[in-house]
């Protein structure tokens, strides 16, 4: 019976002393990863922090197939090793007496499981090894070697074994070329992307905290600012580029976004040809829409300074004083000036005919219906408005004329019509509204559906059976009455009370028409008496008026001589 007690007092002492009488184990946490992480990569360093030089740590690896235990060096306070993860919940503890010594992370797989609510991804440095060296890159504190917080002045990420394919470009971001890269980076890992110390601009606006202002009261923000994507047009290391920007150019970091194509046109802006955005572009915020570094005439002037004077003129074309960009494309056109024409549905400009009549009607159709429709519609057009040349009358900028006018219409007039210009100038005696410089009085600028671009209607003939319509023109400024009344006391052509105008115009069979004595636009008689008339299209017939006190006199081969007294 005493044997039996002995044998149990020697089980019960024996469950009471250590399973391993090796060393002790140390009272350890896990610093990497953090807890609830989700990782993309199946293999792992795990880093941890002892409080002593214990020579090991001990731990366990938990997922839904199995728990797998190991046994870790520790080395002046730290230990690291590569564990093996299975794809989902992986549970990683440590036998110690501190916190944290146990953390889940989530191994995710093509097609695996989504995560736990709370988990988020984290990125890890691609070199494990490195990570598990923390001589590499730390010094230790010679009173305290588990104190890893200080960084080895020598170190550098920019070495013939990593990256050494970086450190050559012309422009380096500050941190990047004092070889400062914990600056922005955490080397073990972080929760956002290439392991930065935090997300986006949040990042850059560390140290850039100026421009963090920038964004209040902004009307309008670059959509990569407005998502905190500073990255997207700097290079946050270095580049070739001012201001650390991608790509080989400063259009073609644009044109990543924005469509180049839009910009394949015969007329190409100069700042577009010559792929400088910012000349008219802010990259970052703007009061102004299409984030444009000023308004308008304002921004287009910084160039074009010699248009600067033209704008002070009278008469301000009223897309001038608003935008220039309603009438001219600022990147480019397939129409001299860049001048802005058709689209299709995808944007892109079409080719019409008469670009820049079609840029004037876009407005005014609506402001001058009347107008257009004699544009578009008259049968008997001006020649400059049935080719689309608006601009030989008008100046889309700014004049001292009404009307946009380049000139005084007359002078305009005459710019072409020359021989008329000439007889005119040569002349003694000119029609009121020839002498005035009012061609537009008889005449339709645009279009008429009356020969010569008369007004009203108005026969040019010699003679015919007499009618009021045939001379609706004269009468928007003569009575008619000169026409109907035989003693009419309107005209001064009368002999006692008899109306000579009645007597020769009036008349069913044969009427004498208005051009057979008179000459519309000027002549070297009074009254603007013809000096002669062409009869039956061959026979030249000479008058000559001799103007008296009272009347005139007459010369003429459609009768004898005959004069005339009031």
């Amino acid at each position: 019976m005493i044997t039996r007690y002995k044998i149990l007092f020697f089980f019960i002492v024996l469950s009471l002393l250590p399973l391993n009488s090796g060393p002790a184990v140390a009272a350890c946490r896990l610093i990497y990863p953090p807890a609830k992480s989700v990782l993309n990569v199946g293999h792992i360093l795990i880093i941890g922090l002892c409080k002593d030089n214990s020579t090991k740590a001990v731990g366990k690896i938990t997922n839904k197939l199995k728990t797998r235990q190991f046994t870790v060096q520790v080395n002046n306070k730290a230990f690291s090793r590569q564990i093996k993860l299975t794809p989902g919940l992986n549970t990683i503890s440590l036998a110690s007496s501190i916190s944290p010594r146990k953390i889940n992370v989530f191994y995710k797989t093509k097609g695996a499981a989504s995560p736990l609510d709370g988990f988020k991804p984290y990125f890890l440095h691609l070199d494990l090894s490195l990570n598990g060296k923390c001589g590499s890159c730390h010094v230790a504190d010679p009173q305290n070697q588990g104190d890893y917080t200080h960084i080895d002045e020598k170190f550098s990420c920019l070495n013939q074994k990593c990256h050494a394919d970086m450190g050559h470009k012309k422009f380096q971001h500050g941190p990047f070329k004092k070889k400062q890269c914990l600056q922005c980076h955490n080397p073990h890992g972080t929760f956002n992307k290439h392991f930065l110390r935090a997300a986006k601009s949040a990042l850059c606006f560390s140290c850039h905290a100026e421009d963090r202002n920038m964004l209040k009261g902004a009307k309008f923000i670059h959509f990569p600012v407005a998502k905190g994507e500073c990255t997207s047009c700097h290079a946050p290391h270095e580049s070739n580029i001012e201001f650390h920007l991608k790509g080989p150019s400063i259009s073609a970091l644009c044109y990543r976004c924005h469509n180049k194509n839009m910009f394949k046109y015969k007329y190409v802006h100069a700042p577009v040809k010559d792929g400088n955005c910012i000349a008219c572009h802010t990259p970052h915020v703007s009061r102004y829409k299409g984030l444009l570094s000023a308004k308008g005439e304002a921004l287009c002037i910084t160039c074009h300074k010699v248009r600067k004077d033209e704008f002070k003129r009278r008469y301000v074309h009223k897309p001038v004083k608003q935008d220039c960009g309603i009438c001219h494309d600022p990147h480019a056109s397939p129409v001299e000036y860049q001048l802005r024409t058709k689209r299709d549905k995808n944007g892109r400009y079409i080719k019409v005919k008469h670009p820049i009549q079609k840029l004037c009607l876009a407005c005014h159709t609506r402001l001058n219906p009347k107008i257009v429709r004699a544009i578009t519609s008259a049968p008997v057009p001006h020649k400059p408005v049935k080719e689309g040349k608006c601009v030989i009358c008008h100046t889309p900028h700014s004049t001292n004329f009404q009307k946009q006018l380049r000139a005084r219409a007359v002078d305009l007039c005459f710019s072409c019509h020359k021989k008329i210009a000439r007889k005119i100038k040569g002349s003694l005696y000119k029609h009121g509204p020839v002498r005035q410089g009012e061609c537009y009085q008889c005449h339709e600028v645009h279009g008429s559906k009356n020969k010569f671009l008369l007004r009203a209607p108005f026969s040019t003939k010699f003679k015919g059976p007499f009618s009021l319509d045939k001379f609706q023109l004269c009468f928007n400024c003569h009575n008619k009455k000169v026409f109907t009344d035989p003693h009419s006391m309107e005209t001064s052509f009368r002999n006692g009370r008899t109306n000579l105008h009645f007597l020769h115009v009036n008349n069913q069979k044969n009427s004498r028409y208005c051009k057979s004595c008179h000459d519309i636009h000027a002549s070297d008689q009074e009254k603007h008496i013809r000096t002669s008339f062409t009869f039956n299209r061959h026979v030249k017939v000479r008058i000559k008026f001799t103007k008296t006190d009272r009347g005139g006199r007459c010369v003429t081969g459609c009768h004898k001589p005959e004069e005339y007294k009031r």
